[in-house]
């Protein structure tokens, strides 16, 4: 009470103002609340419970420096005995970042005021906490108790704030001049432009009024004194489109960097323009624009900052300055990565863009907008306040709709089927009603108009899709496709480019062979396309190999085993499961000859490889001077003085030759004349005489036969003859027979 008397505030007085001395300024604050209350309490060493009364409702504050006035709303009744108690608080969206704010104080005062601090979250209804030792200059207004006189004055009328976001707001509007004393009247107008006729607000006769605007409107006031009226200069509140409040903004790198579309390219970089609010108007520059043509689909490439984050687009096809749901144009699909680091640019991602069929023609807003921590774009919405727990960036354009065209451009490719030498495309027909299309391909990046042009070709049609396979195509290879509906008298714009790679292609095998078990194979060979490799075959022979280099996979080797073989060698690498396929066929070898090991011939049998005995059931033979290799031995081949080993072969029915060949050693022998003759003893007459028989050739045991006079002595067949009993001229002789071949016998 002291300090209010010591300011010249005595008696009961009704309060219709009070102002800060405001020594730094901060941004608006939103919110901010008023509330007043006659107390006992001497100081703030405890929170006060007293009911307080409402004197300023909740509004943004317009903070400047100096003292500000508030101007209640209801004005408060001090009862001029008690203290003063005062009350503010604010909501939820004033963000706490430099510059805070201040006000000037009393310091040094023990239990000077009270406050509490939450962030994110309203204060107001919260009890105090925390003991200030400052107590904070203010100014108060009290209401004349003198009648007024002369002509208002009341100044420039204020609105705060001084738009609203669609569909509607309110505004407290104000004046910028009191009038001091009793009996004055006030009445609040309104009109659509600032010259056209002003209407009476019915109710509005208070010095402040809270106004709810859902169009753009002025206002202004008509303050009487006396019979002496004076109007407010008017002030004009605007609609806009909202602005969704954001704790922290893009002040920690969470910005829109660049945004292309078409042919708008906004490189704003990595800094903050709107901090805190994270909201920036660029509707204004005429160099930030872009002309859209409706049904068509454009690639909106956005770069993100320091953060991660998803961003999403919108038309406000119908200016009503509210992003409808379906006016909703693209979304990123996934997150676009940042950088990491302050300052430096992150990654880019493009998403499509696609407008309505027949929007308005026309300028309409556009709005981008990107929000920290979401899965995709497809979360964010266009007003959400605090999305991405406050960190993103909002920007807005002006752009122009062309009007729409004859023939519309089709929608968006909604999946890709290719084969190794084809493509199947389904796309959205979306504002097309055409039932024929052109397509251009070419290898990636390749410029419209110099690919492969297909033109008017039949689509099909099932709603809302259509369909078409480009053939004709090469394996293994990248492409980019357009393609665009074709109305006949006139083609719509080409689509985006639709990106594929077409699989793995492999050729036929150069050939089907059908060879001997044992025998070298003629490589097999199949060209590839898009691969980088083979893997493990299945079904090849053993013996057969397989091999990859240079898109060539070359089958070869020896084959081990008889059958019929299907193959099948997988390409790795590249696209698509394909396999290389083939069959080889291997006849059976027979089983080699039989033959008698050694065979012995004499020289006058005039013997060739004819005479050699073999067997095998089935078979031919053919003979060799070497065990492997070589030439075959004609039949009439004589055969050689002495040991020679001969090598034969069995050849089956199938014309398939044995896998070894039988050795046989055989001997001819030269053709020996054999002789033999006789030695004896002497003896008296009726002695015993001993011959002796001594063989020349006659082989290891020859066998002999004695012969008296020409017949035959029974049991001697030994080398030698013991006789007796012999007369005067008997005749002893004896016949050899030798033992070893080619020996001729002698008498």
């Amino acid at each position: 009470v002291a300090e209010l008397n010591a300011a010249g505030l005595t008696g009961s007085s009704q309060i219709t103002r009070l102002a800060w001395n405001v020594t730094q300024s901060s941004v608006s604050l939103a919110n901010y609340t008023v509330k007043m209350a006659n107390v006992t309490a001497a100081n703030s060493a405890t929170h006060n419970a007293t009911a307080t009364t409402t004197v300023k409702n909740a509004y943004t504050y317009p903070v400047a420096t100096g003292y500000n006035d508030i101007i209640f709303d209801v004005p408060f009744t001090w009862d001029g005995t008690s203290n003063l108690l005062v009350e503010i608080c604010t909501g939820t969206t004033n963000p706490f970042t430099s510059p805070y704010g201040g006000v000037q104080a009393k310091t040094g005062i023990t239990n000077g005021s009270r406050h509490y601090r939450v962030d994110g979250a309203a204060a107001c209804g919260t009890n105090t906490g925390t003991i200030n030792t400052t107590k904070p200059y203010v100014r108060f207004t009290k209401a004349s108790t003198a009648a007024c006189s002369g002509t208002p004055a009341p100044g420039n009328t204020i609105s705060s704030p001084s738009f609203v976001a669609a569909p509607s707001g309110n505004v407290n509007l104000s004046l910028q001049n009191a009038t001091v004393g009793t009996g004055v009247t006030y009445q609040w107008q309104s009109a659509t432009s600032q010259t056209g006729t002003y209407s009476n607000i019915t109710g509005a006769t208070s010095a402040t009024y809270t106004a709810t605007v859902s169009s753009v409107t002025w206002f202004r006031c008509i303050v009487t004194c006396s019979g002496n009226s004076g109007t407010s200069a008017p002030v004009q509140v605007t609609l806009t489109a909202c602005i969704p409040t954001m704790t922290f903004g893009c002040t920690d790198g969470d910005v829109i960097a660049r945004v292309i579309l078409n042919t708008l390219d906004n490189n704003s970089g990595t800094g903050c323009p709107s901090g805190t609010l994270g909201y920036s108007n660029y509707t204004t520059n005429p160099a930030l624009t872009t002309t859209l043509l409706p049904s068509t689909s454009y690639n909106c490439i956005v770069y993100a900052g320091q953060y991660a984050a998803n961003y999403a687009a919108w038309i406000d096809y119908n200016d009503n300055l509210i992003f409808e749901t379906t006016e909703r144009i693209g979304y990123t699909l996934s997150t676009v990565p940042g950088s990491g680091a302050v300052g430096v640019l992150g990654s880019s991602a493009s998403f499509p863009v696609t407008l309505a069929c027949t929007p308005p023609a026309g300028q309409h807003l556009l709005r981008i907008r990107e929000v920290y921590n979401q899965t995709s774009g497809i979360t964010i919405t266009p007003c959400g306040n605090n999305e991405g727990f406050g960190y993103g960036e909002i920007e807005d354009y002006i752009i122009t709709i062309a009007p729409a065209p004859a023939c519309p451009t089709p929608g968006l490719v909604s999946s890709v089927t290719p084969t190794s030498n084809s493509v199947a495309l389904t796309w959205a027909t979306s504002c097309s009603s055409a039932t024929s299309y052109d397509f251009e391909y070419g290898p990636v990046g390749f410029t419209l108009g110099s690919g492969t042009l297909v033109s008017n070709q039949p689509v099909t049609i099932s709603a809302p899709n259509a369909s078409y396979t480009i053939t004709g195509l090469q394996a293994g290879t990248t492409y980019d496709v357009y393609y665009r509906a074709n109305c006949g008298s006139s083609t719509s714009s080409w689509s985006l480019t639709t990106n594929f790679t077409t699989l793995n292609g492999v050729s036929a095998a150069s050939s089907t062979p059908i060879i001997c078990e044992g025998t070298a194979m003629t490589a097999i060979t199949h060209n590839t396309q898009g691969a980088t490799g083979i893997g493990a075959a299945t079904g090849l022979p053993s013996g057969i190999t397989a091999a990859w280099s240079s898109n060539v996979i070359t089958i070869s080797g020896t084959p081990s085993a008889s059958g019929v073989f299907s193959y099948s060698i997988p390409l790795t690498g590249g696209l698509g499961s394909v396999n290389a396929t083939g069959t080889i066929t291997v006849l059976a070898a027979p089983d080699a000859p039989t033959a008698t090991s050694s065979q012995v011939f004499c020289e006058t049998a005039n013997a060739t490889i004819a005479s050699l005995q073999v067997s095998g059931a089935g078979s031919t033979f053919a003979w060799y001077s070497a065990a492997t290799g070589g030439t075959a031995l004609s039949s009439s081949t004589e055969l050689s003085l002495g040991t020679t080993n001969y090598f034969v072969e069995a050849i089956g029915a199938n014309g398939c030759v044995s896998l070894t060949r039988t050795s046989v050693s055989v001997t001819e022998n030269p053709l020996l004349s054999a002789s033999v003759s006789i030695t004896g003893t002497t003896a008296c007459p009726g002695g015993v005489l001993l011959f002796t028989a001594t063989p020349v050739n006659g082989g290891a045991s020859p066998t002999y036969q004695w012969y008296n006079n020409g017949v035959v002595i029974p049991n001697e067949t030994a080398s030698t003859y013991s006789a007796s009993g012999l007369l005067a001229g008997d005749v002893i002789n004896v016949k050899m027979i030798p033992s070893g071949s080619c020996v001729t016998v002698c008498p």
